[in-house]
């Protein structure tokens, strides 16, 4: 039912992904090095680093704190999903 006839015509046992099984296929296969344990290597990035530019770069400041509802990339934390809570008029932070 493929759009094309094809055959296979081998196969691998190389695993991309190592979970709680692939010890137990390397020790029932017999190959060496099943007990090592992978660390992930940190890679720098050769780029500089750069400034942010552009709008919400130049509204960061406390001058621009009535925009800052309005800048969601640059400044901490981000108020995307709500995280900053206003203070009301009666004193109190809750919502609602």
């Amino acid at each position: 039912r493929d759009k094309f006839a094809l055959t296979p015509t081998g196969f691998t046992l190389f695993r991309t992904v190592w979970d709680e099984h692939t010890a137990d296929v390397m020790h029932r296969a017999g190959v060496p090095g099943a007990d090592v344990e992978f660390r992930p290597n940190r890679v720098y990035s050769m780029k500089p680093p750069k400034a942010p530019r552009g709008w919400e770069a130049k509204r960061q400041g406390p001058k621009y704190r009535h925009l800052w509802k309005y800048t969601k990339r640059i400044r901490g934390l981000s108020n995307a999903k709500g995280w900053i809570v206003k203070k009301r008029a009666d004193g109190n932070g809750k919502r609602g």
